[in-house]
């Protein structure tokens, strides 16, 4: 049966457009394309230390290689590759590439560079304190001291020399050094037998001899009494030192 002429010109077009749609499928480019890859530009650690370097991608396996390098480094990775784990004992910049695959096609390779910082010199210790000669003295004469009450005493001639300082030096009716001794003298009697501590009680004699004046005529002014009562804070805080 013949078609009528309008039959025939659309059953042209449908064949026509059935073959371009064809052609263009064929024609159409592999979607496919690597997994991308990503890793950190930069990464800084200490010599002899384990760096962990992580790849991101969503690939099953990633590969790592040490391009250069002032030494060569330690690598070890997870069975994906996935993460790294880098160590080196030289400082200096290290350059590493990582790459992977997706069916069959392969990533570019992607770069991150490893900076082991050299490690700052040791602060060496500071000097060891200058050695006081009233404290060596002090701790000699100790040392010498046996009385079974020799704490005891010691924290009472400490507190004498304390309050000495903070308040006997500043009494009005003491009106010279001798004034100022004689008190002392008069209150380590009250407080301590007469031969306890004999060797420290020396050795802080012979100290305030040298720190402080040696007439007992010298006036108790302001200056010799802020002076008096400095040493005498000093001699209470040695005291108590000893052990």
């Amino acid at each position: 049966m013949r078609l009528p002429r309008w039959h025939r010109r659309l059953l042209i077009l449908l064949i026509l457009a059935t073959t371009a749609a064809g052609a263009a499928v064929v024609g159409r480019p592999n979607p496919r394309q690597p997994a991308p890859l990503r890793l950190p530009a930069e990464v800084r650690g200490r010599p002899g230390r384990l760096l962990t370097i992580q790849a991101e991608t969503p690939a099953a396996q990633v590969r790592w290689h040490a391009c250069r390098g002032p030494d060569v480094p330690d690598l070890w990775h997870s069975p994906d590759g996935k993460t790294l784990l880098f160590s080196t004992p030289a400082p200096g910049r290290y350059d590493l590439i990582a790459w992977t695959a997706t069916g069959g096609l392969p990533s570019e390779a992607v770069g991150c560079t490893v900076v082991i910082e050299t490690p700052e010199p040791p602060v060496p210790p500071p000097p060891p304190a200058p050695i006081d000669p009233f404290q060596s003295a002090l701790l000699a004469a100790w040392a010498g001291e046996t009385g079974v009450d020799r704490l005891a005493q010691r924290d009472k001639l400490a507190s004498l020399y304390r309050i000495a300082g903070q308040d006997t030096v500043r009494q009005p009716q003491l009106h010279s050094v001798g004034d100022l001794l004689a008190a002392l003298q008069q209150a380590a009697k009250i407080v301590l037998p007469a031969d306890a501590l004999s060797k420290v009680r020396a050795a802080v004699a012979t100290e305030l001899r040298t720190a402080l004046p040696t007439s007992p005529d010298t006036p108790l002014d302001a200056a010799t009494r802020d002076r008096c009562a400095e040493q005498f804070a000093r001699v209470g805080k040695a005291l108590e030192s000893l052990r």
